[in-house]
C-alpha cells in the first residue's frame, strides 16, 4: 500500500522552511520528501516541479515505519485556490499543516537579496526604483517580492478550511530560540520531543560581493551543490562570498506603508499582537 503524506509545510518563502525541513529530516520518526519543494498541490507547472500524481507518490516510496510523512512547498499558502481542494481530495482533511510567517518587511527584503544572490536581478540595482517594487515574474506572479508578504487573505482561507490542523508559527521565534521552536513543532506532530537535531540555519540571503560571485551563484549546477556542502565549510564560505545588507531606511519606510493594513488583519486573525513587525 502506498504511503501518503500526512504533513505539509505550506509556506511562506524566505521564512525558515528550508531550515525546518532539514531539521525534521534528521528525526527518526519523520520522512521528508527527498525533493523539498515538489509544489504538486499548487500545480504551478514549472519545469522543476511535479504535476503528476504518480510522480508525486514516488517521492514517498522510501517510507518505512515513520510516523510523519511530509514535504515543504512554500507555494501552497498563496496558491490556496488550487492547493486546498487538491490537498483535501488527495490527502484528506486531517492532514497536518504548518505555516511559518515572517515579518513581511524583512521577508520582502530577504526575497530581494535572494534574487540578487542568484542573479535574477542585478545586485547593483536600486531596489526601490528598479526591482523591489516591480520585480520579474516568478510562479506566474508579476511581483513575488511584494506579493508573498501579504498574508491575511490567504491565512483566513486556510484557517477556515483546516482549523486546528493548521499550526501557524513565527520566524522570529525560529531565529531567537530555534530549539524551542523545533520542540513546539514536534509537539504539534505528536512525536518524540527529546530528539535534538543539528540546528543549521539554511538558505541564508545576502548580496554577492561582486559580479563574478553573482555569476557563479546563478549557475544551476552550483545551486544544486550548495545544500551538500558541510556546515563547517558553508558558513565561512557564505561569509566570504556574500555580504549582509540591512534594509535601507527609504525602502523600510515604503514597505511599512505597504504592509501596515495587512499586518493589522493578520494580527486579528491570529489573535496575536504583531505590532513589533512595524518596529524594525
Amino acid at each position: 500500500m502506498r504511503k501518503l503524506p500526512n504533513f505539509l509545510i505550506i509556506g511562506v518563502p524566505k521564512a525558515g522552511t528550508t531550515s525546518l525541513y532539514y531539521w525534521l529530516k534528521q528525526h527518526p520518526e519523520v520522512y521528508m520528501s527527498p525533493i523539498k519543494e515538489p509544489h504538486y498541490f499548487s500545480q504551478i507547472g514549472n519545469k522543476d516541479h511535479i504535476t503528476d500524481w504518480d510522480d508525486y507518490l514516488r517521492l514517498f516510496e522510501g517510507v518505512k515505519d515513520e510516523k510523519i510523512i511530509g514535504e515543504a512547498s512554500t507555494s501552497y499558502f498563496h496558491f490556496h485556490e488550487k492547493a486546498i481542494p487538491l490537498i483535501k481530495n488527495k490527502l484528506g482533511k486531517n492532514v497536518k499543516l504548518l505555516l511559518i510567517l515572517r515579518n513581511p518587511i524583512e521577508r520582502a527584503w530577504s526575497h530581494w537579496l535572494m534574487y540578487c544572490k542568484y542573479g535574477i536581478v542585478n545586485y547593483k540595482d536600486d531596489p526601490l526604483k528598479v526591482n523591489l517594487l516591480g520585480s520579474s515574474a516568478s510562479w506566474g506572479v508579476k511581483n513575488p517580492i511584494l506579493t508573498y508578504s501579504y498574508y491575511s487573505e490567504s491565512l483566513e482561507v486556510w484557517l477556515r478550511e483546516f482549523g486546528n490542523n493548521l499550526k501557524v508559527m513565527l520566524f522570529d521565534d525560529l531565529r531567537k530560540e530555534p530549539l524551542d521552536f523545533f520542540k513546539e513543532v514536534l509537539l504539534f506532530l505528536d512525536i518524540d520531543v527529546s530528539f535534538d537535531p543539528q540546528l543549521e540555519i539554511r538558505n541564508v540571503s545576502g548580496k554577492p560581493r561582486n559580479w563574478f560571485v553573482e555569476k557563479i551563484l546563478s549557475m544551476h549546477t552550483v545551486q544544486s551543490i550548495i545544500p551538500l556542502i558541510p556546515t563547517f565549510i558553508k558558513i565561512p564560505l557564505r561569509a566570504f562570498l556574500l555580504r549582509k545588507e540591512e534594509i535601507p531606511n527609504e525602502v523600510k519606510r515604503k514597505l511599512k506603508d505597504i504592509y501596515y493594513e495587512d499586518i493589522l488583519k493578520t494580527s486579528k486573525l491570529l489573535n496575536k499582537d504583531l505590532s513589533f513587525w512595524m518596529e524594525i
